[in-house]
């Protein structure tokens, strides 16, 4: 099964203005949830039903 990554224009405008090399941390961990929704070193979400956090760097990304 695949699945579907939903970029809303807010974070869209954050993650372009990261710098280069945080953007490209970033995409490879929000470009994996087509193949896997819970990508290693996922934690879930308290309160969300199907909600997890991965961090990249100082940042952390909702999957």
């Amino acid at each position: 099964m695949t699945y579907a990554v939903l970029i809303e224009p807010p974070a869209r405008r954050e993650l372009e203005a990261l710098p280069d090399h945080m953007l490209r941390r970033a995409d490879r961990v929000i470009a994996s949830p087509g193949a896997d929704p819970h990508p290693r070193g996922a934690v879930k979400l308290r309160g969300m039903a199907a909600l997890f956090r991965v961090r990249v760097g100082d940042y952390r990304l909702a999957t």
